[in-house]
């Protein structure tokens, strides 16, 4: 039996604490992890990581993400320019700041990873949020937009909720908060 003391004891105790810090990786309550993985055949295990502490096997490695709700605004701003331009129908321009509420679905986060890895926001919601919103505001003039806003939004909410689901994301919210 070899009997570590002094010096050399301290090293291997470092060295063992090292080995275990690097293989485990601790997810908080309001996250979610995906492993890469180059033992498993398709690159990333199939099991999502859930909160509290998590192993790692060497090599892996643990892409975190958060599942809390996020926002997504628009605003003409001097920093924000994004505010989206719609064509109601009869052809009027208008300018249309929104906001929407939403967040990565936790049972779909492998599914998501997949598709846009962390390009969601811009590759995904961005361009939902956008394209939605011009589609159900053409359908109606500019004076009915103005009038029947409560309704569009809902209109908005329900389409943009579906698309959402579909690509593995959970909207809460929606509303238009600036017409002109």
């Amino acid at each position: 039996m070899i009997v570590l003391t002094g010096f050399a004891g301290l090293c291997f105790l470092l060295l063992v604490l090292g080995i275990i810090e690097k293989s485990t990786v601790m997810i908080g309550l309001d996250e979610r992890g995906v492993v890469l993985s180059p033992y498993e055949p398709a690159g990333y295990r199939y099991q999502i990581l859930r909160p509290g502490r998590n192993w790692l096997r060497p090599g892996e490695k643990a892409v975190i993400y958060s599942i809390s709700p996020e926002a997504y605004r628009t605003s003409n701003d001097e920093e924000n320019l994004q505010t989206i331009q719609a064509i109601a129908k009869g052809g009027e321009e208008m300018w249309v700041d929104v906001s929407a509420i939403y967040a990565i679905n936790p049972e779909k986060l492998l599914d998501l990873h997949i598709c846009w890895q962390d390009r969601y926001r811009d590759g995904l919601v961005r361009p939902l949020i956008r394209g939605t919103t011009r589609s159900v505001l053409s359908g109606y003039t500019a004076n009915e937009i103005k009038v029947k806003r409560t309704f569009l939004e809902y209109k908005i909410f329900e389409a943009l909720g579906q698309e959402f689901a579909e690509n593995d994301l959970i909207l809460f919210e929606f509303k238009i908060t600036g017409i002109q």
